[in-house]
């Protein structure tokens, strides 16, 4: 399974631990990304994180095998 987590500096600058994240599957992080330079490897996620990242039909339609995606909320 591939996990992305598309703006994981916005919740994370140093102090939380993905390993939990890591364990799921085939986890990768990107501190900030834009639509117009995600990696193509998000292309192949299938669960996606975000924070401040736009979802929306565009960016949908650049990552077809979405099947889940969870907005992160840092309390």
């Amino acid at each position: 399974m591939k996990i992305v987590f598309l703006d994981a500096y916005t919740m994370n600058p140093g102090d939380l631990d993905f390993t939990a994240l890591y364990q799921l599957g085939d986890f990768k992080k990107y501190d900030r990304s834009k639509l117009d330079d995600i990696p193509e490897e998000v292309r192949e996620a299938e669960i996606l994180i975000v924070n401040k990242f736009e979802i929306n039909e565009r960016s949908l339609s650049l990552m077809p095998k979405v099947k889940y995606i969870c907005v992160s909320n840092r309390i």
